[in-house]
């Protein structure tokens, strides 16, 4: 894992997977690689859009699976939990890159 754009989309991601499944009772595995590359798309538009500061974003998809709409309201406060969990478990990989790099203090 490393910290970028892929790992808090995919981190947006399975949080909407989670979110689809216990609160609307959709299953995005049900829809196949076409409800997942949709979802995947949906959450890059609101992590660009909550990366750029906004309050919220909605992760929308039309159709997802068999013909139902599916919406996620993503706050501020959540995606910057997620992005958490994905910068602890890249900060371990970046001061052995600066380890390895001869860095005398740490750059992260």
């Amino acid at each position: 894992d490393a910290l970028s754009g892929a790992a808090l989309t995919a981190a947006l991601y399975k949080h909407c997977v989670t979110f689809l499944k216990r609160r609307s009772k959709i299953d995005v595995a049900d829809g196949g690689k076409r409800a997942a590359r949709k979802l995947t798309i949906a959450c890059t538009r609101a992590a660009k859009v909550l990366g750029a500061g906004a309050a919220e974003a909605d992760v929308t998809a039309d159709a997802l699976v068999d013909g139902v709409d599916a919406r996620v309201r993503v706050t501020r406060a959540r995606y910057d939990d997620l992005a958490s969990d994905v910068r602890a478990r890249a900060g371990p990989l970046a001061k052995a890159a600066a380890e390895t790099l001869g860095a005398s203090k740490p750059l992260v």
